[in-house]
């Protein structure tokens, strides 16, 4: 390398820098849906989805004019052209690190697992099966009331009859009226809420790397223009080129969740007659005559020998009724490549740094799923399932 005889007096003349457009390539998979505009939709507007990308960028365009003393000679050099750490066509492309689609996939399964709404077909048939089991008295129990009541009527000592018969009597009868109408009022809310749409979000924790490490010892930077690579070196420098590779996953799901409640007389007819006339127990100032006419006591019992048909019933669709209306799980995975430059020998201080290189691989992928959930067909969903999909507008099409 000829080194200035006098770099002290180098001068730059002139310097400025406009960035190159970035070079790559890219190929997409997926499929052609409408847009709505709408925010507020609860269709499934979306499908699968796949793109890989690759990108080079970091050549930037350097514009020099410097003048040094060699001897007693003046001489300068101009310098125009894209400048970087390393020629892209010296590095290579980083491989693609995105998620197989079954992995994809079981992760979208998890994430509906962990947001999903409160299962409110569940939740309410394991209310109304503990309230059965545990709080209200048992049916032989209520049907011994009238037995009761009639007794307590015939006793004279009203010390006996309020102490030992007759508060005991309206606790049970009271516990019971209670339990009904905590039972249908949870019952009306969850048939409200049927059929409401119900947005969730869930993020997995990003997946990063970062490492470093020397990449090329003792080389000269790289110049766009061919014809003066060895004059134009002298200049700019000889260095090191390093290559910090950093690498992220990031996965998340969203989705919007609904139920179906069949409405109609075989579901909720009985147990609204029956929370109709338990009410009447905490409208009426209670005494022996007015407990006495609100037998017979078919209002408990039969709500107790329906609830357990309801039980049955809601239990089944505890497996089936919470449906999606909309489910996508969506990776992003990127493999950054960035080639730096650090200079240790040339002739003169370099008036400007030199761009790094920096190639990228980046992954986009969605997959979605059927309103029962990830990894499933329609082919493999029940007559049930089928039946609630309908009720609820979806069909194979989405």
């Amino acid at each position: 390398m000829v080194k200035a005889e006098n770099p002290s007096h180098t001068q730059i003349d002139d310097y400025s820098e406009s960035i190159s457009d970035t070079i790559g390539s890219q190929i997409t998979d997926s499929e052609g849906h409408p847009w709505r505009g709408n925010k507020n939709h609860t269709t499934n507007i979306g499908g699968d989805f796949y793109t890989n990308k690759v990108t080079f960028s970091g050549p930037t365009r350097k514009l020099l004019n410097a003048s040094y003393l060699a001897g007693t000679e003046i001489r300068s050099v101009e310098l125009n052209a894209p400048v970087a750490a390393i020629s892209p066509n010296a590095v290579g492309t980083p491989i693609n690190i995105g998620s197989s689609k079954d992995s994809i996939i079981e992760k979208g399964a998890t994430a509906v697992a962990r947001c999903k709404p409160t299962n409110s077909v569940a939740d309410t048939s394991t209310f109304l099966g503990e309230l059965i089991k545990d709080h209200l008295p048992r049916v032989p129990g209520i049907a011994l009331w009238e037995r009761k009541l009639k007794a307590l009527v015939s006793v004279g000592d009203e010390f006996l009859n309020t102490a030992f018969g007759w508060a005991p009597l309206v606790s049970d009868v009271k516990s019971i009226a209670s339990g009904i109408r905590h039972a249908d009022s949870v019952l009306r809310q969850f048939e409200r809420d049927s059929g409401n749409l119900v947005r969730r979000q869930y993020h997995f924790e990003p997946e990063k790397s970062t490492y470093r490490s020397m990449f090329r010892h003792n080389v000269p930077c790289w110049y766009g223009d061919s014809n003066t690579v060895g004059q134009v070196n002298e200049y700019l420098g000889f260095g090191d080129v390093f290559l910090t590779v950093e690498t992220v996953k990031e996965c998340w799901f969203s989705g919007g969740f609904t139920y179906y409640v069949p409405q109609g007389k075989d579901y909720r007819e009985k147990l609204i007659r029956n929370a109709l006339e338990a009410d009447k127990v905490f409208g009426t100032n209670l005494t022996p005559e007015t407990l006495w006419g609100l037998t017979p006591w078919s209002w408990a019992i039969d709500w107790f020998s329906n609830a357990g048909d309801v039980v049955s019933n809601l239990s089944d669709m505890a497996t089936y009724g919470l449906v999606m209306c909309y489910g996508y799980v969506m990776e992003t995975s990127i493999n950054r490549h960035t080639y730096s430059f650090v200079r240790t020998d040339g002739v003169f201080p370099s008036p400007f740094d030199i761009p790094d290189l920096v190639v990228t691989n980046i992954t986009k992928q969605r997959y979605g799923a059927n309103p029962f959930g990830f990894g499933l067909t329609w082919d493999g969903l029940n007559s049930f399932q089928l039946a609630i999909a309908a009720a609820l507008g979806f069909s194979h099409s989405g």
